[in-house]
């Protein structure tokens, strides 16, 4: 985590000013500010305690003079007495111009050709989904869609391949999570790390940081970027600090969840800033395309739509099948073809009178991956299509006949 500390002159006091999580933006550099006060416990270590000052546009002079003026009134309620040559508009100006030396001077150019070219994989299959390993994804769509299951989902699947994953969580709890993973994936549960998530993702830094390095997290989840952000997601400094942040953490895989863009406006972005779009290296949109309900649970049959992929061309569309019954779900993610094919093959042995126990039985013997819950789902989706048609069908020809039967009573009358 980027943290710049600057000692205040007191002579009966420790403070400090610190500037934390600096981020370029369109307006210039964009950072914490705080301060810092030890307190002697008479031991080794002191007692710290933080104070936010609040976010600034530190390229901003009129930005730099309200921010020390919040210093000023801080220090004033904290009883320090500044010396005579105490001058806060020239330290915090002064200080800013500092940090925004050494933030620009942070990284020195390389020579590419000295650099080992990458031999690992980027990205991994969950189930037909090729998700990033070593970048940002944004999956994006409408409330109803199941963004949050699905993630969940994504997150077992991975710390089923050996990935330790991380779920950054703002919308739900860990109770609810705990109930969909059990019902997701049985009693063998794969090992994922939550955390419920407060405060904005930027006041999180260096805890996370630790976290991710202790346990060696390769994958965050984040639920969801508009409360993350902790700002107006349409602004560009709200998307810019947020993957800024998300670096600092871990510059691995992850994937964010987001909400859709308002109805009219372009629905290959995620709401908000089109930043949030330009700085993931791919974005998924998910749309729900059927929905029902029946005595044993609900169907939900979704799309998901590649919009960006920065490493490799656009992947196809894919289905996203998921089954919700009383203690157990399923979630299946398979191209079009595959989803066409098993509905074919249901289909085709369902009218040659199996049931579906037997067509279940003789799917799995085909392709053991096959779920037999999906299968179920489909099964039951076309038994109660054939008998809302076999019904409308009925009552169409009686309809018919009732209509006949009138047109030659008036004949002969």
């Amino acid at each position: 985590m980027a943290r710049f500390t600057r000692h205040l002159p007191f002579d009966n006091c420790d403070y400090s000013l610190v500037i934390s999580h600096p981020v370029w933006s369109a307006r210039g550099l964009f950072a914490h500010l705080e301060i810092e006060r030890r307190d002697d416990t008479g031991g080794p270590d002191p007692d710290v305690h933080i104070v936010s000052l609040g976010d600034y546009y530190l390229s901003d002079p009129q930005a730099c003079a309200i921010a020390a003026r919040n210093l000023d009134a801080l220090l004033a309620e904290e009883r320090v007495t500044e010396p005579e040559s105490f001058n806060t508009q020239w330290i915090v100006s002064s200080f800013v111009t500092d940090v925004m030396d050494q933030v620009q001077e942070a990284e020195d150019p390389i020579d590419l050709r000295s650099v080992e070219p990458r031999t690992d994989n980027v990205t991994t299959q969950v189930d037909d989904w090729p998700i990033l390993t070593k970048h940002p994804t944004v999956l994006f769509g409408d409330g109803g869609t199941a963004k949050s299951y699905l993630a969940l989902y994504v997150a077992g699947r991975l710390a089923q391949q050996g990935l330790n994953v991380l779920y950054l969580d703002w919308e739900l709890n860990p109770e609810d999570h705990r109930g969909r993973i059990e019902a997701l994936f049985g009693t063998n549960m794969p090992q994922i790390f939550y955390r419920r998530c407060r405060e904005p993702l930027r006041y999180l830094v260096n805890r996370l940081q630790n976290y991710v390095r202790e346990h060696r997290i390769d994958f965050l989840i984040i639920d969801s970027v508009a409360v993350a952000c902790g700002g107006p997601p349409e602004t560009s400094e709200a998307a810019t600090q947020f993957f800024a942040n998300l670096r600092e953490i871990h510059e691995g895989g992850s994937l964010s969840i987001a909400h859709q863009t308002k109805a009219g406006a372009n629905d290959d972005k995620p709401f908000g800033s089109a930043f949030w779009a330009y700085l993931a290296r791919a974005t998924w949109k998910v749309t729900k395309e059927n929905e029902s309900k029946s005595d044993t649970g609900a169907a939900l049959t979704t799309t998901l739509v590649s919009f960006k992929a920065n490493l490799g061309g656009k992947a196809d569309d894919l289905i996203v099948e998921s089954c919700f019954e009383a203690a157990t779900t399923t979630i299946t993610i398979s191209s079009p073809e595959k989803t066409v094919n098993q509905s074919e093959t249901i289909h085709a042995l369902r009218v040659a009178g199996h049931t579906v126990e037997e067509v279940i039985a003789t799917m799995i013997e085909e392709n053991p991956d096959a779920k037999p819950k999906s299968i179920r789902s489909q099964y039951d989706r076309q038994v109660r299509a054939a008998q809302k048609k076999a019904k409308g069908e009925a009552a169409a020809k009686k309809a018919g006949s009732s209509r006949g039967l009138l047109t030659k009573q008036k004949q002969v009358a």
